[in-house]
């Protein structure tokens, strides 16, 4: 576990609680009469509908992010940087600026980082 960030620990409880939504929700609009005191704690049917719908594109979301993006550790202008790389497209997300032969800013920001170490890190994306 020590190799997630915060960000990361964060959106994975998240999803965690996002399934547990989905199954109470779920069960509250499949029978909100039998079920009336589960479909109550979520403000009856209608609300308990619209918290499923959404917490269902929550988790659609994430799980097209996992697919479609590799999220890489890339150390530049801080030490939590990282870049999102897409194979598909052949495309790198990165919040460096990015020159032909160098880059700028690598302390920006409270960085530490040196300029060796961030083209070891840009090698990575090769």
């Amino acid at each position: 576990m020590g190799h997630y960030n915060a960000v990361q620990r964060v959106l994975y409880a998240g999803v965690i609680v996002a399934i547990i939504l989905q199954v109470l929700t779920g069960l509250a609009i499949w029978k909100p009469v039998q079920l009336g005191g589960l479909a109550g704690l979520f403000g009856r049917y209608p609300i308990a509908r619209d918290i499923h719908l959404a917490t269902m594109f929550g988790i659609v979301a994430f799980v097209l992010v996992h697919v479609a993006l590799v999220v890489i550790h890339a150390p530049g202008h801080s030490p939590g940087s990282v870049c999102l790389y897409c194979a598909e497209l052949g495309v790198v997300f990165s919040g460096d600026i990015l020159l032909a032969d160098s880059t700028i800013f690598t302390t920006l920001f409270g960085g530490t980082e040196s300029l060796e170490r961030f083209w070891r890190n840009m090698a990575k994306l090769r």
